[in-house]
């Protein structure tokens, strides 16, 4: 790959890296979920999304931990799916079951899923408005990423 301008231009020989966008995508999504969680509730403007609702606080507490079980079983589901991925993947087939019918990229969403719940913890409307934007902003930066080497 060469990099021109600040551009990415994916020369002939250029392959997916085997890791693909992930770590890149996990730390970042680490990053912004530890300062929403540090910063948000601390901040002046923001503690006005603090939700003080009995039933809306356990409503957002239920969420948050149905967000992380459904997170960890798409993850579990997508980094341990049935032996036949690795013969599709050695042929270069797409793979379409499991996880893979449900979501474009399972690691990634269940990740989401999981940074999601955490951040809901928090009980903060800004908070959860936030892991949207982040889940917007990167997997429209992972898309870009991926049609480099897929078209």
């Amino acid at each position: 790959m060469i990099i021109r301008n600040y551009k990415m231009i994916k020369t002939k020989n250029d392959k997916l890296p085997k890791y693909g966008f992930g770590p890149l995508y996990f730390l970042i999504s680490l990053i912004l979920t530890i300062l929403s969680l540090l910063y948000f509730n601390n901040i002046h403007i923001f503690q006005s999304g603090i939700i003080n609702n009995y039933f809306l606080r356990k409503l957002f507490l239920l969420f948050s931990i149905l967000s992380i079980i459904l997170g960890v079983l798409l993850w579990l589901f997508a980094v341990f799916p049935s032996k036949g991925i690795r013969y599709k993947l050695e042929k270069g087939e797409l793979e379409t079951e499991g996880a893979y019918s449900i979501s474009r990229n399972p690691i990634y969403s269940g990740i989401y899923f999981i940074l999601l719940g955490i951040q809901m913890f928090t009980c903060n409307i800004f908070v959860f408005i936030l892991s949207i934007i982040i889940y917007i902003f990167l997997s429209v930066l992972i898309i870009k990423t991926e049609e480099k080497w897929c078209l």
